[in-house]
């Protein structure tokens, strides 16, 4: 790709959690964008900040190791960061499709037993108040819900600014402690099958394997810069695998797409300059039929 050598590619350290990357980029390019939706504009420092901010307020909630915590959201920095803060404290992240029905919720939820779960209440047309209330009435590990967005009101909620607001008690040392008990086979999430033979299985995959397959990916998209359009559901291993990990380990930007056009996913990557394009067939073959 860019008719780049492979042997012009300088590969980062494995670190020992995929969260790591963030500080390892934030020290050494702090100005560089990492993420990016319309005129949302993150660089690692910032990132670096809001993962930590996450991160504190999660420890304030009583998340420890190996705890789970949901999110249900598109393609969003919302969802990046969150990730990356629940696992750098050793916590566990399950992503949810907001093309999930509530029955498929109950199931995901029942299975891998989230104590907390941040959710937008409202995203295109549909709302998810309702589904909300259920679940919360319904799921007994869920103790905590956080809403991402400020749409319909679910009784018990808590917005994100005010969950925030906690995490100012914790100090630097606790969650620097925190972060040390965090080993790289530990689990940073858990990704569920499509489960074409029965329910869908959750698969437990650990920080090593999200760093290291990112580390060897670097060699095979041998893109410099790293710019790539993720417009892939969060629940998906392609989503937050090879799109998102790969592009931090890389020290790139994910630019964002909540809704995927293939016409819009084209004209963004024009825009962003992105170097590299990530979809699936269905994405794919959408795109190369467009008459342009």
């Amino acid at each position: 790709m860019n008719g780049i050598r492979p042997d012009s590619i300088r590969i980062p350290p494995q670190l020992a959690r995929i969260s790591d990357y963030v500080d390892w980029y934030a020290a050494r390019q702090p100005g560089v964008e990492a993420m990016v939706l319309g005129q949302e504009r993150y660089d690692y420092a910032r990132l670096q900040a809001r993962v930590d901010s996450i991160a504190r307020a999660l420890i304030a909630a009583g998340i420890g190791h190996g705890d789970r915590v949901a999110t249900l959201s598109t393609p969003h920095p919302d969802f990046w960061a969150i990730f990356l803060a629940t696992a750098s404290i050793g916590a566990i992240w399950v992503g949810l499709n907001p093309r999930y029905q509530l029955d498929e919720y109950r199931y995901i939820i029942g299975d891998s037993g989230p104590v907390l779960l941040f959710a937008r209440t409202r995203i295109d047309e549909r709302e998810f108040a309702g589904d909300l209330r259920a679940l919360m009435a319904e799921c007994s590990s869920l103790r905590r819900l956080v809403t991402l967005d400020e749409g319909l009101p679910v009784p018990a909620a808590e917005t994100m600014q005010q969950f925030l607001q906690h995490g100012s008690t914790v100090s630097r040392m606790t969650l620097d402690a925190c972060r040390a008990g965090v080993v790289e086979t530990d689990p940073a999430l858990i990704v569920y099958t499509s489960g074409t033979t029965g329910r869908p299985k959750g698969a437990l995959l650990p920080h090593c394997g999200l760093t290291q397959c990112s580390r060897v990916q670097m060699r095979y998209w041998r893109a410099d810069p790293v710019r790539v359009v993720n417009f892939l559901p969060i629940n998906h291993i392609g989503c937050v695998g090879d799109l998102s990990a790969w592009c931090l380990v890389a020290g790139g930007c994910i630019v964002f797409m909540e809704k995927f056009d293939a016409a819009g996913s084209i004209g963004l990557t024009v825009s962003e300059r992105c170097t590299v394009w990530g979809g699936v067939p269905t994405t794919i073959l959408m795109t190369l039929s467009l008459p342009e």
